[in-house]
């Protein structure tokens, strides 16, 4: 499998067929890209010193693009937010999925484009900051409960991410690292059935998480009660066999009628020479400019930390290995994908706040998915 930039760097780069190796790897579509993922990688040095990290990372400074030197510039740390999705703790997934949905189509997703904000749906739909809590499952649930219950032609409900956080937490959540604020996006589903999610106007974003709701944001959210979500826990992949047709069942769910918004959560990965401070694969650099995640590459490790975001859609290209590439909405606001949309790459990441990640990378890695069901029309 190639791509034009895999050509266009190995000649204006004149890369070694190891180097454009790693660099399909990491499913590197820019400079800019390359620069992330060597700069955040000292392990090469020692793993694939015929790589030569330092001298591609030179040879790279001319091909950078103004928004990425602008990051650069930047005063660390640039972006930093405690990573508060989990998978379960150990034993608590036994195996795969009993429901699991058994796939008569090809893995392969190309040709198979979706969009749940056409139609003017992004510029109604306001961009989420979690700040600096681990919150990101309350904000991507809510997010696709958000898109779930939009009217056509309104604006999506302001449902409130610390709400369903908070109720997560009361219950005790049953991820790892749960005493560091930790949740899973199936204890939202069932917070959902229980007690519903109420606005953000009856409970806002900047309660402390572990305040209790009051009893006027507690009734409202009975009114959206909800036992329609679809939910997986696919669990630890060193622990349980992985299932079939991961990254087909987020796209089936995508292109429903009507469509239906997925919530994923997913680990992160950091190279395995990096200080335990050190970026992992969300937090490097070109991630927050472009909105693009890198795939991860051998010298990288699989974190017990991860991250869950709002997939609103996704793009095809053939030459990526299952199809294309998820778009997500994410919960660090306006301060993620500084530089979309950058039509020169592909993919397009529709604006700031808005990220893609390709079909390979949620096919392998998706610890959970979660998707409510559309309310049904008059």
């Amino acid at each position: 499998m190639t791509w034009p930039f895999l050509q266009t760097a190995a000649a204006e780069l004149g890369l070694q067929p190891e180097q454009v190796a790693f660099l399909r790897d990491a499913a590197i579509r820019s400079y800019d890209a390359l620069h992330s993922v060597l700069a955040a990688s000292p392990s090469l040095d020692r793993l694939s010193p015929a790589l030569e990290r330092r001298k591609l990372l030179a040879l790279l400074e001319p091909m950078l693009s103004d928004a990425y030197r602008a990051a650069l510039a930047q005063p660390q740390p640039r972006i930093a937010i405690p990573s508060g999705a989990r998978s379960a703790r150990d034993g608590a997934v036994a195996g795969p999925p009993a429901d699991w949905p058994s796939h008569n189509r090809p893995v392969k997703l190309g040709d198979e484009p979706a969009d749940l904000l056409a139609g003017g749906v992004r510029g109604l739909w306001g961009l989420r900051d979690q700040a600096a809590a681990p919150t990101c499952v309350g904000f991507a649930a809510a997010g696709a409960m958000e898109l779930a219950r939009r009217t056509q032609g309104q604006a999506p409900p302001d449902f409130s991410a610390i709400f369903l956080y908070n109720r997560i937490l009361a219950r005790g959540s049953q991820a790892a690292d749960a005493a560091n604020g930790a949740t899973k996006l199936t204890e939202a589903r069932q917070v959902l059935a229980d007690l519903g999610i109420c606005r953000r106007a009856d409970w806002p974003d900047d309660r402390p998480r572990d305040d209790q709701p009051s009893d006027a944001a507690l009734h409202a959210a009975q009114k959206e009660r909800t036992d329609a979500v679809v939910s997986y826990d696919l669990g630890d992949p060193d622990v349980v066999p992985r299932p079939p047709g991961v990254a087909r069942t987020v796209l089936d769910l995508l292109r429903s009628n009507p469509p239906r918004p997925v919530a994923i959560a997913l680990p992160e990965f950091r190279d395995q020479d990096a200080p335990a401070n050190g970026p992992s694969n969300w937090w490097q650099d070109d991630p927050v400019v472009s909105g693009i995640l890198s795939d991860p590459t051998p010298n990288m490790v699989r974190l017990d930390s991860g991250h869950a975001v709002c997939v609103v859609g996704f793009q095809t290209d053939a030459t990526e290995p299952l199809g294309g590439w998820f778009i997500f909405r994410n919960s660090m606001g306006s301060r993620w994908a500084t530089g979309a949309p950058d039509f020169s790459r592909r993919p397009v990441v529709p604006g700031r706040g808005f990220g893609a990640i390709s079909a390979t990378h949620v096919d392998r890695h998706v610890w959970e998915i979660f998707s409510p069901a559309a309310r049904p029309g008059p």
